[in-house]
C-alpha cells in the first residue's frame, strides 16, 4: 500500500533527526565538560 511506504519514510527521517538531535545534545554536554575543566584549572 501507498500509505505505508509514506509511514515508513516519516519514521525513517524522525529517527534520523532524533539521532541527530542526540548527537547535538551529547556535543554540547561534552563542551561544557570541557569547559566546566578548563575553569578548574
Amino acid at each position: 500500500a501507498l500509505n505505508d511506504e509514506k509511514v515508513k519514510e516519516e519514521e525513517a527521517l524522525n529517527d534520523e533527526k532524533a539521532k541527530e538531535v542526540e548527537g547535538v545534545k551529547e556535543a554540547a554536554a561534552v563542551k561544557e565538560d570541557v569547559m566546566e575543566k578548563a575553569n578548574l584549572v
